[in-house]
């Protein structure tokens, strides 16, 4: 009887190890995948987000549109602290999984999509945009962001949109990343 218990036991150990090790491969793989795509997912601090949000003067009802959203913590921030329309594109299915998730346990109204940033029609429609991408995929959107509106705040965290220096209205110099603002 005991042999029988061990046993079972063993198995499902077997199998919550091999369960874990799915899901972490297929969330492994995607990560990959949205490297190869555009930027790896790097999250940005609660604190340093609330303050580049604040800086960006959010307004009720406006259009915020984060570009390469991750785990959406910026779009559920954006959400919640300053009531806008907020919208996160991704890659990555799995990060978008989790965005939404997140953003159901947090009462939060922030929409994710699953989709190719150089591919989305949502660049015109926003009031602010905000990207964390690598400088060379920065330079890939360059096409699509000058599609923004008049009077848009482009907001670049990480890295500079040299395309923009004539548009570039403030910096905030924080550390381990600066943040870019423009204006369209």
């Amino acid at each position: 009887m005991l042999s029988l218990i061990l046993l079972v036991g063993y198995l499902i150990l077997v199998v919550i190890m091999l369960v874990f090790s799915v899901v972490f491969a297929v969330y492994t793989f995607f990560l990959f995948i949205s490297n190869l795509k555009g930027s790896p997912f790097v999250p940005t601090s609660s604190d340093q987000t609330k303050k580049i949000l604040k800086e960006a003067g959010l307004k009720k009802n406006q259009v915020f549109l984060d570009l390469g959203c991750g785990d959406g913590r910026t779009v559920i921030l954006a959400d919640k602290l300053y009531n806008v329309k907020a919208i996160g594109i991704d890659v990555n299915p799995v990060l978008i999984a989790l965005s939404r998730l997140k953003a159901r346990f947090q009462n939060s109204k922030a929409i994710f999509k699953v989709e190719n940033i150089l591919e989305t029609d949502k660049i015109a429609k926003a009031d602010v945009i905000y990207i964390f991408l690598m400088p060379n995929f920065i330079d890939k959107l360059k096409n699509k962001l000058q599609t923004a509106k008049k009077g848009a705040l482009i907001i670049s965290h990480g890295f500079k949109i040299g395309y923009f220096d004539k548009k570039l209205v403030k910096t905030i110099k924080d550390k381990p990343f600066f943040t870019y603002f423009y204006r369209m």
